[in-house]
């Protein structure tokens, strides 16, 4: 969840496959908590269940102004192809429907706010080959007065490998670490190439406590830090707040220290 100067919110996918009613026990829940009732838009990366199927759950608990998705997405929603078509349905009945994410999607009012988010891949307006759905997932860009975070979602070795080639120079703050975080699915210089100072991994507890997944001296993984909360001002210093699930070592403190 991004939220904008002048308090536009943004949702960056909602589905599981393991948490039941993800959308009304744990989203919806958490944009309660933090006195959020109305949402500037979701953004479904791609078209996989466990990225959608909280959707429309939210829908009903609170005002959603937009429902983007990438251009391949809306086309597998009407070629009955996927779970896309089950939430396209969903979303005409409430007289909705999913929109392309736009070239500029507006984050602020203010024209000097600073912030912008930019779509990195699919290429927008540029063929691109059959791709799995994974890696034709949304790659977009946060950028807030020279800070930024990449938002990978799912993309595996295939896509990684595009992303290094197409921007050579991309060196994000912050990343949001691709597949949950998959070893499986990481190309080896994918991290490396990127330089984050610090990555975010949303995983699951069994490919966590396996050491399945990426793990830095600089990265946070919710089954051990819980909720994860990037504060970025537009002068000073970065912080992070983690509702912890199990105390952090010494070790792990570092991460905090590295911000």
């Amino acid at each position: 969840m991004l939220r904008a100067p002048g308090h536009r919110t943004f949702l960056f996918d909602a589905g599981s496959l393991v948490q039941k009613d993800i959308g009304r026990r744990i989203v919806s829940a958490y944009l309660d908590y933090r006195g959020i009732s109305a949402l500037e838009a979701i953004v479904a990366s791609h078209n996989d269940t466990d990225h959608i199927n909280g959707i429309p759950e939210i829908l009903q608990h609170c005002r959603v102004n937009h429902i983007y998705a990438p251009a391949i997405m809306i086309e597998q929603a009407h070629k009955d192809q996927g779970p896309a078509p089950w939430l396209e349905s969903y979303l005409q009945m409430q007289d909705r429907t999913l929109e392309r994410f736009p070239a500029t999607p507006r984050a602020d009012e203010s024209p000097d706010s600073g912030l912008s988010i930019e779509q990195l891949w699919p290429v927008q307006g540029t063929a691109t080959p059959r791709l799995s759905d994974n890696n034709a997932s949304l790659v977009l860009l946060i950028t807030y007065h020279h800070r930024t975070i990449l938002i990978t979602s799912d993309i595996e070795q295939g896509t990684q490998q595009r992303l290094m080639t197409l921007y050579p120079d991309l060196q994000p703050d912050i990343l949001l670490a691709p597949h949950h975080g998959s070893l499986t699915t990481l190309y080896d210089r994918f991290l490396s190439h990127l330089s984050p100072k610090t990555i975010l991994c949303s995983c699951g507890a069994s490919a966590f406590k396996r050491g399945r997944v990426i793990a830095t001296p600089t990265t946070f993984h919710t089954p051990r830090h819980g909720a994860i909360t990037v504060t970025m001002p537009r002068r000073g210093r970065v912080t992070m707040e983690a509702w912890l699930s199990t105390p952090l070592t010494a070790d792990e403190s570092s991460v905090e220290d590295a911000l």
